[in-house]
């Protein structure tokens, strides 16, 4: 989580552009649908642009965001740390920290802990890609990765599956990201 310093509502600043538009999400990301032609897309990044965002049509956008798939709205925005992408109509009360920030901001790092069978007693595993957990975890079970999987099994579990032994006690590592 990251302290917010400001709140934008993207939501009302598309109303008062007469944008036939609706903003899911908040936080540090929002994924925008659109009703119309290509040119009311990028009048949407137009105006959250304006507000200081960064917005890309999700065709357009960077492939670091994995936000090809259509179920994203046809723009997607990001915030810069410390601002908020509010929604008046449904934000109540103080909000105070928020997530959904591009991983690599230093301050969205995580604690990661692993613990069960396979896993070595004090292993140090330095900073985790948050793509590579659920790999990690199938490892550990004995279950292949399927072929569209992103990410790949930690290589302090290399080897190890189920059917090992290892100790019940924690890993603790480094930042998750």
């Amino acid at each position: 989580m990251l302290e917010v310093e400001r709140r934008v509502d993207l939501d009302a600043a598309l109303d008062a552009a007469d944008l036939p538009a609706t903003v899911w999400g908040g936080g540090g990301f929002a994924s925008v649908t659109v009703e119309g032609e290509e040119a009311v897309v990028d009048r949407v990044v137009e105006v959250a642009r304006g507000l200081g965002l960064e917005a890309h049509s999700r065709t357009r956008a960077p492939a670091a965001l994995r936000i090809g798939n259509p179920r994203f709205g046809a723009v997607v925005v990001l915030a810069p740390p410390g601002v908020a992408l509010v929604n008046s109509r449904g934000v109540r009360g103080s909000l105070r920290g928020s997530h959904g920030y591009w991983p690599d901001e230093p301050r969205m790092g995580a604690l990661f802990v692993a613990a069960g069978r396979g896993v070595p007693a004090g292993t140090k595993l330095g900073e985790v890609h948050s793509l590579d957990v659920a790999p990690t975890v199938l490892a550990l079970l004995g279950v292949p990765t399927p072929v569209w999987m992103e990410g790949r099994p930690l290589e302090a579990f290399q080897g190890l599956g189920s059917a090992s032994k290892g100790s019940e006690a924690a890993v603790a590592g480094g930042g998750i990201r």
